[in-house]
């Protein structure tokens, strides 16, 4: 299974989304020099980057872990990058765990998005959690006009209860 890149559009969809529910949700924004933290409602995160020549890798995780009481939540976080970057292509994977069970947590969904300085989605995924269960889905994509990055954000829209760990893997040429 292969992720498509989002165009606008998904975007367009996606911003309005957080905003309609943004007004219910808590939201937490990082600040660029911070490369993990925790969040007002227990969200823990981290990230990394690794500019090589040519490539520019990012690693990330978060993990969530929100009773059925709490509030959904949108998360984001800004990574610096020490230089300008030329993106013509995305490659890597996404990993995904659901650790609860039971019958107060058995479904609910996650937003992520890797973007830069402008809001240009690089990379998305949305995933509906039916129970506990883990998966790794690969991310591949090709820009036709190479896309001027000097900074990224990760953001998270969050309504899955329990424990929950999300994982980015991406190298950007």
């Amino acid at each position: 299974m292969k992720l498509r890149l989002a165009s606008i559009p998904v975007l367009a969809v996606l911003t309005c989304f957080a905003s309609v529910y943004a007004q219910a949700c808590a939201i937490d924004t990082t600040s660029p020099s911070a490369s993990s933290g925790t969040t007002a409602i227990g969200t823990t995160w981290n990230w990394g980057v690794d500019t090589a020549p040519t490539t520019t890798t990012l690693v990330s995780q978060a993990g969530f872990n929100r009773t059925t009481t709490t509030n959904c939540e949108l998360v984001q976080i800004n990574i610096p990058i020490p230089a300008a970057r030329n993106i013509h292509e995305v490659h890597g994977q996404i990993s995904f765990a659901d650790w609860s069970g039971g019958s107060t947590c058995m479904d609910g969904s996650i937003i992520g998005q890797v973007r830069d300085q402008n809001q240009n989605v690089i990379a998305s995924f949305k995933i509906q959690q039916f129970g506990p269960s883990s998966i790794t889905v690969p991310v591949t994509g090709t820009f036709t006009t190479p896309l001027p990055v000097t900074a990224l954000q990760i953001q998270y829209f969050a309504d899955e209860c329990g424990a929950v760990t999300w994982s980015w893997s991406l190298v950007m040429s």
